[in-house]
């Protein structure tokens, strides 16, 4: 069997030479004889044409294949293909002696396989594919091809073709009838993810990689969810990747379109400079421009082949940070941001399409959730009497905001933290005993009682307790389906109160006892000061008794 039975989709072009023995590079594989067929993802939107340049017979020795008795397979625009090749731009100088088909393959004989000449002639062929014999176009599987000969196989855009797609490289090789071909396609397409940072303590992450780009390893604490306090900073991060044929673009645009749910705020005139970008773990600072409209920040490189060298393992990283606003949704919904990666998709600009054109990545989403903590002001003896005028002070003792103080707004709205005590808000439970804190990340707080209602005991010291929620801190490819916020609970003295997902409020209920004590100094000492007095007043009526009893002894 020859040896050349599989074109690939990742090789641009494939040279034999005329009369010329050239070992062959492909994989050997079965095919079907008068045929050449596509497998891997021939039928996800791609449609290709077959175009025969030269007629002759196919001759294998000794594992080396040649193309012999070469003609014009379209003779009758042999004339206009020649003059037309004599003028490329590119290669045209090379067949200026050139008069017939066997003198054209000779020079082509001296081009090396994927060399630019060879890939500039398969341009030259896809533009001029008037000049030479069509075989078959198809949109399925196979092309029937019964001649031997030199042919190009040329992709086009299919209608209906996906959005993350890209078009084959031409596909240029001397062709045997007796055995047929076997191309197999390949995507040659980019991959995007994005990730948002935790800003709590989690176990050591890195080396932990998405599913769909297991060459990158995803920093420490970046995830696909995480939590946080309103009014906290953000820290997002999104990875692009090359395509695997990103060297056979001439340019290539590269643009992310990243969106933010209207929870999340940028800073004023967000632009270059704040973002860092690296690609190949190199910073760049040039190339690119960045663009805000409606909270969609567009990060657009014209041309991503002159900011830096590429190869297809290379990654672009952005890095980028945004505010949690006091408008953000509280437990299950969260804040969903999304991003798509807009690319190049044809490789053969300049050939059959003129036009740079792109295609989109699916998007990719992360979520951020926050929650409320409701707390609620009974009576020790009557839980079912609330109490208003209860006024408390809130702590993180961990985290982020280890040791300060929260802030709210009038609608109990975290708006910041304090460094002391005496800057934190007031918290004052209401008619119905409650008073709320919505917006806080999960982790350890406490809540210190500064003032408790008339007639009751403030408490002495104050009330610990945790707020922790399931959101899995993947960094997988986990599917945003709004259900990543899975369980919430509150616990306070060793005892859980379970919260409710879809809100994201936990519960809780801390109890004043009733009663006035009247101060009062020492302990055991006054006891003793009572004591004392009284034996002190027995003494002396002891002593005045014996003066009047040794005065009457006396008379």
């Amino acid at each position: 069997m020859k040896n050349f039975k599989r074109f690939t989709a990742a090789v641009a072009a494939t040279l034999m030479a005329a009369s010329l023995s050239i070992p062959m590079a492909m994989n050997v594989s079965a095919a079907t004889k008068d045929t050449i067929s596509f497998t891997g993802e021939a039928g996800t939107g791609h449609q290709y044409f077959a175009y025969r340049i030269f007629g002759g017979e196919v001759k294998t020795t000794d594992n080396k294949t040649e193309l012999t008795n070469i003609v014009w397979a379209n003779p009758d625009k042999a004339d206009d293909f020649l003059a037309a090749l004599q003028k490329d731009v590119t290669i045209g100088s090379d067949f200026t002696n050139c008069t017939n088909a066997a003198e054209v393959a000779a020079v082509l004989g001296t081009y090396q396989n994927n060399s630019p000449k060879a890939k500039a002639f398969a341009k030259f062929v896809a533009a001029n594919k008037d000049k030479v014999q069509i075989v078959n176009a198809i949109s399925g599987s196979a092309i029937s091809a019964t001649d031997d000969g030199y042919y190009v196989i040329v992709e086009t855009p299919l209608n209906g073709t996906p959005q993350d797609a890209a078009m084959t490289s031409y596909l240029l090789a001397v062709y045997d009838a007796s055995e047929g071909a076997e191309i197999e396609v390949k995507s040659a397409i980019p991959t995007v993810i994005k990730k948002i940072k935790e800003n709590s303590t989690l176990p050591d992450t890195v080396g932990t990689t998405d599913n769909r780009m297991s060459d990158y390893n995803i920093p420490a604490d970046y995830n696909d969810t995480a939590d946080f306090s309103i009014g906290d900073i953000v820290p997002f991060q999104i990875v692009g990747s090359m395509p695997s044929n990103i060297d056979e673009y001439a340019s290539y645009k590269y643009i992310f379109h990243d969106t933010l749910d209207s929870q999340f705020t940028l800073a004023e005139n967000f632009g270059v400079s704040n973002v860092t970008i690296t690609i190949g773990g190199e910073k760049v600072t040039t190339g690119y421009t960045v663009a805000v409209e409606n909270n969609e920040i567009t990060i657009t490189f014209d041309n991503i082949k002159n900011v830096a060298e590429l190869t297809a393992d290379s990654k672009v990283i952005v890095d980028y940070s945004a505010t949690l606003s006091n408008a953000a949704e509280i437990g299950q919904l969260g804040q969903k941001n999304a991003v798509y990666l807009e690319y190049s998709n044809n490789p053969n600009v300049g050939g059959e399409g003129e036009t740079d054109t792109t295609s989109q990545t699916p998007k990719d989403e992360v979520i951020a959730f926050t929650y409320e903590l409701d707390v609620t002001k009974i009576d020790g003896a009557n839980e079912d009497l609330k109490l208003a005028g209860a006024k408390f002070k809130l702590k993180a003792t961990d985290g982020e905001h280890a040791n300060k103080w929260v802030k709210v707004d009038a609608n109990g709205k975290v708006s910041g933290w304090a460094d002391t005590e005496a800057d934190g808000s007031e918290l004052t439970s209401g008619t119905d005993g409650i008073f709320k804190v919505i917006g806080l990340d999960q982790g350890n707080y406490s809540l210190k009682e500064t003032e408790a209602p008339k007639g009751y005991n403030i408490l002495a010291d104050p009330v610990a307790f945790d707020i922790t929620a399931s959101i899995g801190h993947s960094q997988s490819d986990d599917t945003i389906d709004g259900q990543e916020l899975s369980y919430l609970k509150l616990t306070v003295n060793g005892n859980q109160n379970v919260g409710i997902v879809g809100t994201g409020i936990v519960e809780m209920s801390i109890e004043n006892n009733s009663g006035s004590t009247l101060p009062s100094t020492g302990g055991m000492g006054t006891k003793l000061f009572y004591l004392g007095g009284g034996a002190m007043v027995a003494v002396a009526g002891i002593v005045l008794i014996t003066k009047k009893r040794m005065s009457k002894n006396a008379e």
